[in-house]
């Protein structure tokens, strides 16, 4: 009974993971589509108000629109969860970059969250980082970049850079977008296998891991 039972759940699985996986690629373009949606908006009305105006988790996915048109592959690691310091994880090659995104209304953005992201990137061996803000930063924050890979954005910068990449193409395809894992949902990241049979070859890994160990073959 409990061999039947265990040959039933893994025909089960074989139509479930397809299914998931092609349910993830669906709602990841239409993220897409709702990003590059909201970059047109702001290409139109390029100001502060503009960005004020947004919620937080908009304001990272133009953030994510505006370094997906400049060439990265961008990874979203944020979202309702702790993000740990991190937003988004942008790939150039070999080279990854760390995104912290910081929508605030009123205050400036200070040093801590600048230290922040210094930490995880030298902890995660992210190559440069950057700071993203609806409004300024304080000069305590300026002060600490200086001679470190990290660079502040604050909201004049951002419109320039939202303008900069207004007429630059973006395909919105299931095959370019990032999966979600089978199994939690989350962001996926490309992996490199280092032991047994598949040794250096790539793979989807679930951004969670060692939480969730969800994989999906590139």
């Amino acid at each position: 009974m409990v061999r039947q039972m265990l040959i039933t759940f893994s025909m089960f699985l074989q139509y479930i993971f397809p299914v998931a996986f092609l349910l993830g690629a669906g709602i990841s373009v239409f993220r897409r589509h709702r990003q590059s949606a909201l970059h047109r908006e702001v290409v139109n009305n390029p100001t502060r108000t503009a960005l004020e105006s947004i919620s937080w988790r908009e304001f990272e996915g133009l953030t994510a629109e505006v370094f997906r048109r400049k060439g990265f592959q961008v990874i979203e690691r944020g979202g309702d969860g702790p993000d740990g310091g991190v937003d988004l994880e942008l790939r150039s090659g070999q080279d990854k970059y760390f995104v912290q995104c910081k929508q605030w209304k009123v205050l400036k953005v200070g040093v801590a969250i600048v230290r922040e992201l210094y930490g995880v990137m030298s902890a995660e061996g992210a190559v440069g980082g950057f700071v993203v803000a609806s409004g300024e930063f304080t000069e305590e924050a300026r002060r600490f970049v200086e001679g470190r890979s990290i660079e502040l954005v604050p909201a004049s910068t951002m419109l320039r850079m939202v303008k900069e990449t207004g007429g630059v193409p973006v395909t919105l395809t299931a095959s370019t977008a990032i999966p979600s894992c089978p199994k939690c949902g989350s962001p996926m990241v490309i992996r490199t296998a280092k032991r047994g049979g598949n040794a250096g070859n790539s793979f989807w890994g679930c951004s969670q891991y060692p939480v969730c160990k969800g994989t999906i073959n590139t």
